[in-house]
């Protein structure tokens, strides 16, 4: 969690109210948001905003595929 504060700069009005909110979150809110793959999310920002949206449409058609293929097992 103290790294996670360490890393935002504290002279920023929004870092500041983004550390005591996250100060407030359960503890077990607090370990997820320390388990963020941020390479991602970088990731993800470099691309164009259609890109990101072309990567999620077939995010959810797997998704969708997958969750068919387990109700038809289940049948």
């Amino acid at each position: 969690m103290e790294s996670l504060l360490q890393e935002q700069p504290t002279s920023l009005p929004a870092a500041s109210q983004a550390s005591s909110l996250i100060a407030e979150l359960d503890p077990e809110i607090r370990a997820a948001i320390l388990d963020v793959d941020r390479t991602l999310i970088l990731l993800s920002l470099q691309q164009s905003p259609w890109n990101r949206l072309r990567s999620a449409s077939r995010m959810m058609q797997t998704l969708a595929k997958i969750r068919d293929a387990a109700s038809s097992q289940r049948r």
